[in-house]
């Protein structure tokens, strides 16, 4: 049996019209309620799972010496934790594919067994704030070394582009906005915290102190991601369809059935909560206790 194919926006609405007994829908009900309806479900979900783990990404960032106060990525939400990478070994690209780059072996001569799973960061250029794990490192007679990495790139980089290996990494710890002056810190040094600013929903954060010229710094940032953001046919929305298709499906037949004065349309409604409070349970961390064990200790 060939793999289901992942549901869209459009396969879900149709579903749901269909399960609301609209067999032939026409394309202005299908845009219409692609653009609200379902809009309107994203913004629910939103609203009540807000930790869920699909929701839970990480972005990177290159800091800039001497700049302290920087913006949130842009489908930030909440709950940021931050560390910063740092390394001694640095340099350009010589040339690059979609997972390898190509570097000269001098002067750092590195070997396998120095940079193997190490983190690389492509610092500038194209492909600037891409992060990959080294998995090969093969070096040959013309002095150059070549590194492949998993993930690919999220761009080629190509003779423009400089690199970082990581063989530091510090925690940089959160604040609050109001102990900023208590930990402010003068002249320039590697940031050990962090303070959100801005709005109710933090889109900026100030360091302590601004990052020095002496190393070059990359902050990993995890955060939840807004939903409310993203376009219908994103990435990360395809997996919710996937992995919340009833609530979806559901969704559009108990609108559908409202706005045609059925009688069911309460019992659709509560259906369609009775998922959502399903998934809210499944979906956030800590819930899962397939792992759970219990050790009895006799202290006798």
């Amino acid at each position: 049996m060939a793999a289901p194919s992942v549901p869209t926006a459009t396969s879900l609405v149709t579903e749901g019209l269909r399960q609301a007994r609209i067999f032939y829908p026409t394309q202005t009900q299908i845009n219409t309620y692609q653009s609200e309806v379902m809009e309107q479900l994203k913004n629910q979900l939103w609203q009540e799972l807000k930790q869920a783990k699909p929701l839970m990404t990480f972005s990177y960032m290159m800091l800039t010496p001497g700049q302290s106060r920087y913006s949130c990525p842009s489908d930030y939400a909440s709950d940021m934790t931050m560390v910063i990478l740092t390394g001694l070994f640095t340099g350009s690209v010589l040339s690059a594919t979609a997972n390898t780059i190509v570097i000269s072996s001098s002067p750092n001569n590195l070997g396998i067994n120095q940079i193997l799973g190490e983190d690389l960061v492509i610092t500038g250029g194209t492909a600037q704030n891409s992060v990959s794990q080294v998995t090969n490192v093969v070096t040959y007679a013309n002095n150059t070394t070549t590194l492949t990495v998993y993930p690919n790139f999220q761009a080629t980089p190509d003779a423009t582009s400089t690199w970082m290996l990581v063989d530091n990494q510090y925690p940089c710890e959160q604040r609050h906005i109001a102990d900023y002056d208590k930990f402010r810190s003068s002249g320039i040094d590697r940031p050990r915290y962090f303070f959100p600013t801005g709005n109710e929903t933090y889109d900026e954060f100030i360091f302590d102190v601004p990052p020095d010229n002496v190393f070059q710094y990359c902050a990993r940032m995890r955060y939840t991601v807004n939903i409310m953001t993203l376009d219908l046919n994103s990435p990360l929305l395809s997996t919710l369809y996937q992995k919340f298709r009833e609530f979806w499906i559901y969704g559009i037949k108990s609108q559908a059935l409202m706005d045609q004065d059925d009688t069911t349309a309460d019992k659709s409604q509560m259906d369609r909560q009775a998922k959502l409070q399903t998934l809210i349970r499944s979906q956030q961390y800590g819930t899962d206790l397939h792992n759970f064990a219990q050790h009895v200790v006799d202290y006798q």
